[in-house]
């Protein structure tokens, strides 16, 4: 079901949706701890980003989970809203399949007593085997969630539907407060003076050069070597690989390669040979 929930529907037709690809790019991102947060910028690029702790609340490591569980705005603990919003989304969606059998009463004491411990910010919970609310909110699907829809929808086939349905509109959700971040580190950024043009530094490719400097101070002793004859040699030389050193000549060169074969021509209508006989399909004299 977790990998469900990040490809919802196969990708079945040539016209591409923006807003598709960016729901799923950001499920994966979440999912596998690739989103841009300051624990990872820190990683990538510790001289531009030097701390990972987040810049409005300074009390802890900016990962994928801190970014919606961050207190910087409100004294409350925004799991609580979160958990609120997760709670609302899954009862909608069950009320449009139960419909005229639904008991609301029955189906929120059900959820309320399945998420009691929702509102746990420890991100160390995330460690045990037990799955928290911090691993839905990271994409990751309990069976124990999908065993609770199935005792209130009474078969797999429904059960599966609304906790795609459920988790799609989640993650919308989050994919929101994810870009109110955003504007956020865009802000703090500039006050920090980091450009857009510091950040490609690191991603630049730099041109190899064709001529290379050989420096032979350190050079490698052997036992059959002769040590004594290498001191009156020049400490550096540089080689150009363009130049063969043979012929003087400037490799792949096309008019080099012309004068080339119009001397060895020339030398074997010198010694008799035809045109004929100088094809490689036939015997030279």
């Amino acid at each position: 079901m977790t990998w469900k929930t990040v490809h919802p529907s196969k990708i079945s037709s040539l016209i591409s949706s923006s807003n598709e690809a960016s729901i799923r790019r950001f499920s994966l991102k979440l999912l596998n701890d690739e989103l841009p947060t300051l624990s990872n910028l820190n990683k990538r690029n510790p001289s531009l980003y030097t701390t990972d702790i987040c810049p409005f609340c300074q009390l802890e490591i900016e990962n994928n989970i801190h970014v919606f569980t961050c207190s910087s705005q409100t004294d409350i603990n925004p799991l609580i809203e979160l958990k609120s919003k997760f709670i609302q989304i899954i009862i909608h969606e069950m009320a449009n399949i139960l419909q005229q059998e639904l008991n609301l009463d029955s189906l929120k004491k059900k959820l309320e007593i399945y998420t009691s411990d929702f509102e746990l910010r420890n991100q160390h919970l995330m460690e045990f085997d037990q799955i928290c609310f911090l691993d839905i909110i990271a994409g990751i699907v309990p069976n124990s969630l999908v065993t609770l829809s199935k005792d209130i929808l009474g078969n797999n086939k429904d059960s599966h539907l609304v906790i795609l349905r459920s988790m799609r509109k989640f993650k919308i959700h989050l994919f929101n407060l994810w870009k109110y971040c955003l504007d956020k580190v865009i802000i703090w950024e500039k006050s920090q003076n980091i450009k857009t043009k510091d950040k490609k530094v690191g991603r630049r490719r730099f041109p190899i050069l064709s001529t290379v400097s050989h420096d032979t101070t350190e050079l490698r002793v052997y036992d059959d070597l002769d040590i004594e004859q290498y001191k009156g040699i020049e400490t550096s030389y540089i080689q150009n690989n363009n130049i063969d050193y043979v012929s003087g000549d400037t490799r792949n060169s096309f008019h080099t390669a012309v004068v080339h074969a119009k001397q060895w021509l020339y030398a074997k209508f010198l010694n008799g040979v035809n045109k004929k006989g100088t094809s490689r399909f036939y015997k030279t004299n």
